[in-house]
């Protein structure tokens, strides 16, 4: 691993949740996309550099106030039913990675 991947590794286990900001092309999703790449250690998940199967990339909007669009919501149109999210789907199929 490069000595800038370390680094990044270094500051993620020291406080787990970052933030990435910047504009739009500057490689933020890549840069998380090759450090999931890099750092997954079942072989099965590490087929597809651009799409390891230990990475989910979640948009969410620049004007984020809540979790529904994380962790899903109660729809209540045509009946009662819970709509879930990409991200809910990706942790119920991996669980604990």
């Amino acid at each position: 691993m490069e000595e800038s991947d370390i680094s990044i590794l270094n500051a993620i286990k020291t406080k787990p949740f970052i933030l990435l900001a910047g504009i739009s092309g500057t490689g933020k999703s890549r840069l998380v996309r090759t450090l999931a790449y890099k750092t997954c250690s079942k072989e099965d998940l590490r087929k597809d550099p651009k799409k390891p199967g230990n990475f989910e990339l979640i948009p969410v909007r620049p004007n984020w106030h809540d979790s529904s669009e994380l962790m899903g919501y109660v729809s209540r149109i045509n009946g009662e039913k819970y709509i879930t999210t990409t991200f809910l789907q990706f942790i119920a199929k991996h669980g604990k990675l």
